[in-house]
């Protein structure tokens, strides 16, 4: 992100501010953005810097939406919040005070 994250931050103000600049950067990029704010799961996995399978396995693991109805071409999507909240729900205490 672009810059550490602040140890005196909640989960949800950390994933707010990662949410906005994934948005961000699916903009730079290019990608396809519903109007509730998601990208195709190959998309997510690409703004994260994660394999598209390794990404998916992860997802299926974690319990993060996914949504089947898919649009602009991609036939499953996530809402960029919910990829920041996970992304952030990851974070160890320890590399926050970082």
């Amino acid at each position: 992100m672009t810059s550490p994250a602040d140890p005196g931050q909640t989960l949800h103000e950390r994933a707010a501010r990662t949410s906005q600049v994934l948005l961000a950067a699916a903009r730079d990029a290019g990608f396809w953005i519903s109007p509730d704010n998601r990208v195709g799961v190959d998309d997510g996995a690409k703004l994260i810097g994660m394999s598209s399978k390794g990404f998916n396995k992860r997802l299926a693991e974690s319990g993060v939406l996914v949504y089947q109805a898919g649009g602009g071409r991609h036939k499953r999507t996530i809402r960029i919040y919910d990829l920041a909240l996970w992304l952030e729900s990851l974070a160890a205490p320890a590399n926050l005070a970082a």
